[in-house]
């Protein structure tokens, strides 16, 4: 596997040939993906099918680590109530770090954020939490709007 944001593709095409691969997933967006499997598909003889995913696999691997993230930090403060409910020393020890603690979680929140932007698509993405409520939406909206207009996809392309 490699990253899309490689210079030289040499060493890319020698780890696929010594990989013994005979399926490539070219996941570097459109035309991107498509230019690299037409100009090294001679340099690559094992490789019996190539396929350019766009950047669906980025999609599925970010979905997954935010999945696995809303999960470790949900047991986690499963966890901190367990132990602050223990006993009257630990609630009390629970308002003096409440405070800081609500606001850590606000910062935590996809609700803040609205979504996660969809890179390797052509065109300004953004992927809401599917239980999202009325400020998540407005979040994302807003969040969508601030990519536009900073442009972020024209200093995606101009970056590679």
């Amino acid at each position: 596997t490699a990253d899309g944001y490689f210079k030289d593709e040499g060493p890319v095409i020698d780890k696929i040939n010594a990989s013994g691969a005979e399926a490539l997933f070219v996941c570097l967006g459109a035309p991107k993906q498509e230019k690299f499997m037409l100009a090294h598909r001679d340099e690559l003889p094992g490789v019996r099918l190539m396929a350019g995913l766009g950047g669906s696999l980025d999609g599925f691997a970010g979905n997954v680590f935010l999945k696995a993230t809303e999960g470790s930090l949900k047991f986690m403060g499963d966890m901190l109530k367990e132990v602050f409910y223990q006993n009257i020393f630990t609630k009390l020890s629970a308002l003096g770090v409440k405070k800081a603690i609500t606001e850590k979680k606000a910062k935590l929140d996809p609700k803040t954020y609205g979504g996660s932007p969809f890179l390797g698509v052509n065109g300004n993405v953004i992927k809401a939490h599917g239980n999202s409520d009325a400020l998540a939406i407005k979040n994302a909206v807003l969040q969508a709007m601030r990519m536009i207009s900073e442009n972020v996809l024209g200093k995606i392309y101009k970056a590679i």
